[in-house]
């Protein structure tokens, strides 16, 4: 029971940390070192925890409640799936398999979340209350998700500071260029912002 009960806190600590971090990668998309770093731990922690699933939780689902074993079944396929990835890469063409494991980790979480909290009996004691707080997470999750999507869809891409922007005309000379003869970069006519954003830029 001990270790059972070791093995569901670090579980709950492993989702919690790629949880935090998936938001983080999908909404704030930049090529910046913290990006970079982040992105590698989201791994690293994604491996571990498909390791944690497959050897200690796979054994113990028997005796955990339905709602775990849902959140289980979704978390774990989503983890494979993200294993997978990690093998093949993510480009254009299976952008499908990136949005599936997105969503059954989402939904994986979710279910994880609800089963804690109603262990706890924070979820309510009558069927009412359990319905309501139920829902209550559940618009919480669905608001996370779509302000995620607001954020990398609409507020990042549409950002000035993230743009290219050519001049309709190109300069009369190289003086005229990037941030001109006074620039840092001086004849090159790149341009950079501090923070990472996409360099070159005109106004």
């Amino acid at each position: 029971m001990l270790q059972a009960d070791s093995t569901k806190r670090w579980l709950s600590r492993f989702v919690l940390f790629l949880a935090v971090s998936a938001v983080y990668l999908y909404a704030y998309p930049s090529p910046t070192v913290t990006y970079a770093v982040v992105d590698l731990l989201h791994v690293a922690a994604g491996v571990v925890l498909t390791l944690l699933l497959l050897i200690f939780l796979i054994p113990q689902l028997r005796a955990q409640s339905n709602l775990f074993r849902l959140g289980f079944v979704f978390l774990f396929f989503g983890a494979i799936l993200g294993v997978a990835l990690i093998k093949v890469g993510t480009p254009l063409r299976l952008k499908v398999w990136l949005l599936a494991h997105i969503a059954l980790c989402v939904l994986g979480t979710f279910l994880l979340a609800a089963s804690w909290l109603h262990s706890r009996g924070w979820l309510g004691a009558s069927a009412a209350s359990i319905g309501l707080r139920f829902a209550a997470l559940a618009l919480l999750t669905a608001a996370i998700a779509a302000g995620s999507w607001w954020t990398r869809e609409v507020g990042w891409r549409n950002a000035r500071a993230n743009h290219i922007v050519n001049p309709l005309m190109p300069p009369d000379s190289m003086d005229h260029e990037g941030d001109g003869a006074q620039g840092k970069f001086f004849p090159s006519s790149a341009q950079t912002k501090h923070g990472g954003n996409i360099p070159s830029q005109y106004s």
